[in-house]
C-alpha cells in the first residue's frame, strides 16, 4: 500500500481529535534515512518530531490507532496543552 501524507495526516487527526481540539499543528513526510514516516507536532513554539513505521502508517490508514504515536501525542498534549498554556484553550 502506498501512503499519501495528506491522507495519513487526515486519518491521524480523525483518530486523535485532540490535535484539532488543542490547535496543534501537524505535518508528515517520508524519511529515506530511517525508512519511516516522520510526524511533527507543534504548538506555541514547542515541537515534537516522532516517527511511524511504514506498517504502522498503513495500519493507521486502516483505522487502527498507533500505540507509539498515542503515547507521544498524549505526552505532548499534557506538557503543552493541559498545564495552563492559555494558547491551548
Amino acid at each position: 500500500m502506498s501512503v499519501d501524507p495528506k491522507a495519513l495526516e487526515g486519518k491521524i487527526k480523525q483518530l486523535y481529535p485532540e490535535i484539532d481540539q488543542y490547535g496543534i499543528d501537524m505535518s508528515s513526510h517520508w524519511d529515506d534515512v530511517t525508512k519511516a514516516w516522520m510526524i511533527r507536532l507543534a504548538k506555541s513554539g514547542n515541537t515534537l518530531e516522532t516517527h511511524i513505521e511504514s506498517q504502522d502508517a498503513e495500519d493507521c490508514l486502516s483505522g487502527t490507532k498507533c500505540v507509539y504515536l498515542n503515547t507521544q501525542l498524549s505526552r505532548f498534549v499534557e506538557a503543552y496543552c493541559l498545564r495552563g498554556d492559555k494558547s491551548c484553550q
